[in-house]
């Protein structure tokens, strides 16, 4: 999607309009959201000039959120244009899980849980036990790759805040972090089913990898209440219900191609596929976009919480497909630990909807699982090997410059061929012929009836006549 629906907000565009409710929060829209806006916008264009649905009963709601942006995608009908309202409620509701489960927010339950002594309990929120005891789900399902306790080992290495590292560790530096890591040492329950409890003082939870999915699926069901067709994207996390009435089938949404942004460090959007959502979820974790170098070699930000460095196994990107975007958002995160063997027989075993990209040498990998086929749009290519780089652009750029030295000499050939200076005189301007035998005077910065190449002109014009 290279063009701009009339739907898409200009960036200075600050008050909604009336019936389509557009809501910005911010200024300044991610390369994540502009991504996908640009993949829907696609899908919207093709079909805009047969869709039977008004611009006005279309509702995009945009903003920020849990240090990333989010996006909203519904339908109105002209009987209840309630844009305005779901945004409020939107932003309040978001507030909300920030104030439960933000470590950025130092009053929030989860930043009040961290400074716990293990002596202790803390009655949490209904949705922030949720959220704990799904974590501790998949990290069971896992074998402890996904784990919500993995803090300290991925400040350990200079990613999530941690001072950037320019060597290995030591021996014995990274089991001291190690024993500080577990998901097994945390303990939800109680009468209510609601009381926190940790083994460890030094444990601290982290939710940013399952916490924008619980957070699309809740913002979903606020969404749903009111239309029945709709998307719901937060920092690339996705859940999509009904149809997207614009083309009349279900939501299309693009997946990034990793290669590509690799081999050549494209920031902008090249899909290597496309995939049809309808009442499901959509999240992809990929290892490409955040890196460190330590004495030579490349290291990734996901980190294996049973090893304790940083995995290096060709494993670039996973994507999956699931009833809840707080399941899919967990799996896709604990999958990127796995092996490619490993996550092969897992996936297949557990019967999941994941796409998976390798990376072999200079070529790259695709794997689908059978349930995951039949949601794409189109099929993949198995294997995808990259062009090296071209100097095409270091050519295009020379090229640029010197037709551009070219032009600046042939416009200053006065001065050079005259000896004069080129402020304050016509240079080879007065030699240049405009309309009626005039020359482009208006270009000099010396007054006309001081240049007497222009008063020669006009003599010998008025001479004529």
């Amino acid at each position: 999607m290279f063009s701009r629906p009339s739907w898409i907000p200009n960036r200075s565009e600050t008050s909604p309009r009336r019936g389509c409710s557009i809501q910005i929060s911010t200024m300044q829209i991610s390369l994540l959201q502009m991504i996908l806006i640009t993949l829907l916008a696609t899908v919207d264009v093709a079909y805009s000039q047969t869709t039977s649905i008004p611009t006005e009963h279309r509702v995009i709601i945009a903003g920020e959120t849990m240090g990333t942006t989010y996006l909203v995608r519904c339908f109105q009908s002209p009987e209840d244009l309630f844009g305005d309202r779901l945004a409020e409620k939107i932003e309040n509701r978001l507030a909300e899980i920030n104030r439960q489960m933000s470590t950025y927010l130092p009053e929030s339950e989860i930043s009040r849980f961290n400074k716990m002594p293990a002596s202790q309990s803390m009655e949490i929120s209904k949705e922030f036990a949720a959220v704990i005891e799904e974590s501790l789900r998949i990290h069971q399902l896992t074998g402890g790759r996904f784990d919500i306790t993995v803090g300290p080992l991925v400040k350990f290495w200079g990613f999530g805040g941690g001072e950037p590292r320019d060597e290995l560790p030591a021996d014995g530096e990274l089991d001291a972090v190690k024993k500080k890591v577990g998901a097994d040492q945390l303990v939800v329950g109680g009468a209510s089913g609601r009381l926190l409890k940790k083994l460890r003082s030094d444990l601290e939870i982290d939710l940013s990898a399952i916490a924008k999915g619980f957070a699309v699926d809740d913002i979903s069901a606020l969404v749903q209440d009111l239309s029945s067709n709709y998307m719901v994207e937060i920092g690339g996390e996705i859940r999509a219900g009904g149809l997207n009435l614009v083309t009349g089938k279900p939501w299309a949404i693009g997946i990034e191609d990793p290669g590509a942004a690799l081999v050549f460090d494209r920031t902008d959007p090249v899909l290597l596929a496309r995939v049809e959502l309808e009442n499901r979820s959509l999240a992809t974790s990929g290892d490409y976009r955040n890196v460190m170098l330590i004495n030579g070699k490349t290291y990734q930000h996901t980190i294996d919480p049973v090893s304790g460095y940083p995995v290096d196994h060709g494993v670039k990107s996973v994507s999956v497909i699931a009833e809840t975007c707080m399941m899919a958002d967990a799996l896709a995160t604990g999958l990127m630990v796995f092996r490619p063997a490993e996550l092969k027989r897992f996936v297949e075993e557990n019967n999941l909807a994941v796409l998976a990209v390798f990376q072999e040498g200079d070529s790259f990998q695709t794997w689908q699982s059978k349930p995951f086929k039949g949601q794409l749009l189109e099929p993949i290519v198995k294997k995808i090997t990259y062009p090296e780089r071209s100097s095409d652009g270091l050519i295009v750029v020379l090229v640029t410059f010197v037709v551009f030295g070219l032009a600046i000499a042939g416009m200053a050939i006065g001065v050079i061929v005259s000896n004069r200076q080129l402020k304050g005189s016509c240079g080879g301007l007065s030699a240049m012929a405009g309309k009626e035998t005039s020359s482009p005077c208006s270009l000099c910065s010396k007054p006309a009836t001081a240049c007497p190449k222009k008063q020669e002109m006009e003599s010998e014009s008025g001479s004529k006549s």
